[in-house]
Formats: structure tokens, C-alpha cells, sequence
């Protein structure tokens, strides 16, 4: 393992304690929050699976899969200042892992979404002149 880079002048790390892997086991299955896999069945998932895109949902934008909320939606209520718990628990339906999938394919693909944000904004306040001025002319 790599040695990490430390300043000269840096004073020194305290020493973490090491625990045997059947320590940590026994805490981990100890603790009052149980996890909701056993550490024997625990299995790799693949997060890509989490968002995908459909012509006929969302306008064919990325959404969480399964289900209809779009990856925007969950970055509006994230830029909102919702933590991404607070946005599992008020939706209820996506699990925490969704939220995060949805933010990391955001960051992932942040300019591109950000671009299509703004273009989409610039012609809802076309429309909305265009409406308003007809209006304005009745």
C-alpha cells in the first residue's frame, strides 16, 4: 500500500486502532441499526441500473428506474437545500441509493444537464412574454 503524501512540518498522524475483520463482524451485527443485508448475502450492484431513459416517460429525460421522477427533479430538490436522506424520506418510494444515482449522474453529466436547464428555461420565458403580450393586445 502507498505511503500518502504528508508536509515535512505536519505534526504526526495518531495511530488508528486495528480490529480483526471478526471484531468489526461482531459490532457491525451488535449495533441497534441492523443492516438490511446480512453480511453473507451482500452482493455488488451495478448503479447504472439505477437510471435509465424512456421516450414515453419524463420527455425522455434520465429518471430513476421504475419509476417517474427525473433525475432534475431530484437535482431541483438537492439544489433546494434538501439533504439526499431528507429527498428518500419525503418521496418514499426511492431508496437512498436512488437519490444518490440520480446525483452522481448529474455531477457526471452536469454541463450537459445545466445547458438544457437554461435552454429550457429561455423558452418558458419566451412563451411567457409571447402569452402575456397577446394578452395584453385583447
Amino acid at each position: 500500500m502507498p505511503t500518502p503524501f504528508v508536509p515535512q512540518d505536519a505534526p504526526p498522524a495518531p495511530a488508528l486502532p486495528r480490529l480483526p475483520v471478526r471484531a468489526i463482524i461482531h459490532l457491525v451485527m451488535e449495533s441497534p441499526i441492523q443492516p438490511s443485508v446480512s453480511l453473507a448475502m451482500a452482493s455488488v450492484v451495478d448503479i447504472g441500473s439505477f437510471i435509465t431513459a424512456s421516450p414515453g416517460i419524463c420527455g425522455g429525460r434520465p429518471r430513476i428506474a421504475g419509476t417517474g421522477v427525473s433525475v432534475r427533479r431530484i437535482v431541483g430538490w438537492y439544489k433546494l437545500g434538501w439533504s439526499p436522506e431528507e429527498i428518500a424520506r419525503r418521496i418514499g418510494h426511492i431508496s437512498l441509493a436512488q437519490v444518490h444515482a440520480a446525483l452522481t449522474y448529474y455531477h457526471a453529466s452536469q454541463h450537459e444537464m445545466e445547458a438544457e436547464i437554461a435552454a429550457e428555461e429561455a423558452e418558458a420565458d419566451r412563451l411567457e412574454r409571447e402569452h402575456c403580450g397577446s394578452q395584453a393586445q385583447t
